[in-house]
């Protein structure tokens, strides 16, 4: 049985790393605590599984996308949501199991996943558009530059907020810092 790359003539495609995980990676680089690494790494996971279900569904409800492909994201976003819930009880058991300095690089954690999964990943579909050879990628990679590569107004991040808010971070103004500096307060 041939896999998925095989099966569609895309076996050479080559991705760069996604945004999400060169940013994860890069916050982890600033720490030399094994424990602030897990961190880094944990609150990277939690926001991709409690935003993943967001973002899909704001793709699911497009009208714009093709009816197939509206029924196949919102299968996706059906499957995402089973594991949402899993990920927010975990974030709530370890994070109650945390010390006190450990809860404050957390809480100083938590809101910058955020901002790497709301980037645009344009590093990724130039990539792509060069592969396939399309004759205009650069053009149409500006043009999507031009709109912001990172915008918070694209996404909804309330299931994130909500999160911070039943761990009680948002209730000290460390959370709240660091919440506001990501742009996550209103």
């Amino acid at each position: 049985m041939l896999h998925y790359p095989e099966a569609k003539g895309l076996e050479s495609l080559k991705l760069p790393d996604f945004n999400l995980v060169i940013k994860m990676r890069q916050e982890q680089d600033r720490w030399s605590e094994d424990w602030q690494k897990i961190i880094v790494q944990l609150v990277t996971a939690i926001v991709s599984e409690v935003f993943i279900s967001d973002y899909l569904k704001l793709l699911a409800e497009d009208s714009t996308i093709q009816p197939f492909n509206r029924l196949t994201v919102d299968m996706h976003r059906r499957d995402e949501m089973a594991h949402s819930p899993i990920f927010k009880n975990l974030a709530k058991l370890v994070y109650s199991k945390l010390t006190k300095q450990q809860k404050e690089f957390f809480m100083e954690m938590l809101p910058k996943p955020v901002n790497w999964f709301a980037n645009i990943e344009l590093g990724v579909w130039e990539a792509m558009l060069a592969q396939i050879g399309f004759p205009h990628t650069k053009e149409v990679i500006g043009d999507c530059a031009r709109d912001n590569e990172v915008n918070l107004m694209r996404i909804d991040y309330n299931g994130v907020t909500k999160l911070a808010k039943e761990l009680g971070i948002l209730d000290s103004q460390r959370g709240l810092d660091s919440f506001a500096q990501a742009n996550l307060l209103n």
